[in-house]
């Protein structure tokens, strides 16, 4: 038996022409090039399947955060090729044309006058005051940041977890299972943590989704999920707008690594 174990693939937003500060997008005809190519090599799979052993080694696409291209771009070419995916939404965004608060502070720093140097933002019942560089939007946006379809929870309002009292991490991720149930009228098996790096969440965090009757829970931690892998802790693979051939070298390196 093959024991390769489990890819699975972080994706954000299938998209082209849009504001990408953070590089999210992945244009619509490299990811149709990508699920032709990780389904030439492996099986294309769901969460629900990582634990159980396969002789050929499985594949997991999801997509984070629950861009409204998820399901209008990407639904359709997932559907085409065959490969199942995982959306993982914030419950919050539901109904809010606004957009997410990355997506609102873009918009914020490109609109902002040459002389405007530095933000003020109310950060844990306190003003922060953050300076502005020169380097883009996407720099600043990083440094405001470090303070057939399976729906996904992916927390109320994308926080980020570490840190913050139990009950405050209960609310948020139960909360999201919640809303999203109630939304979709079926159960919500699978949680992925807002950033998912290992300085993202804590224990607390894996306590509450376990509690939260959730089934797997996926981070952004680097790696290959294999049946002995702790199910509220599956590493993923991020990927970016590779065309076919670099998608394919980068296949194969994660297969090595």
């Amino acid at each position: 038996m093959r024991r390769d174990g489990t890819l699975i693939l972080c994706y954000h937003r299938v998209a082209e022409g849009v504001e990408d500060p953070l590089h999210l997008c992945v244009r619509p005809g490299n990811f149709a090039a990508h699920l032709e190519e990780m389904s030439r090599v492996r099986e294309p799979s769901t969460l629900a399947d990582v634990s159980v052993p396969s002789r050929r080694p499985r594949v997991v696409v999801t997509l984070d955060d629950g861009y409204r291209d998820n399901l209008t771009n990407a639904l359709p070419i997932a559907e085409a090729k065959g490969v199942p995916i995982t959306v993982f939404v914030t419950s919050g965004i539901l109904g809010n044309h606004r957009g997410l608060w990355w997506d609102r502070l873009g918009t914020l720093l490109r609109s902002r006058p040459p002389h405007v140097r530095e933000i003020d933002l109310p950060i844990s019942g306190r003003n922060v005051r953050l300076p502005l560089g020169s380097s883009g939007i996407r720099a600043d946006l990083v440094s405001v940041r470090r303070h057939t379809v399976t729906i996904g929870a992916h927390t109320v309002d994308h926080v980020r977890l570490r840190d913050r009292p139990a009950r405050e991490q209960r609310d948020t991720i139960s909360g999201s299972k919640r809303e999203l149930e109630q939304s979709i009228g079926r159960t919500v098996s699978h949680f992925a943590y807002p950033f998912g790096r290992r300085d993202d969440f804590d224990d607390r965090s894996v306590d509450a989704v376990r509690s939260a009757e959730f089934d797997t829970a996926c981070t952004a931690i680097p790696g290959m999920a294999h049946s002995s892998t702790d199910p509220y802790r599956l590493p993923r693979r991020m990927v970016m707008d590779w065309g076919r051939l670099r998608f394919r070298v980068q296949m194969q390196r994660w297969r090595l690594g």
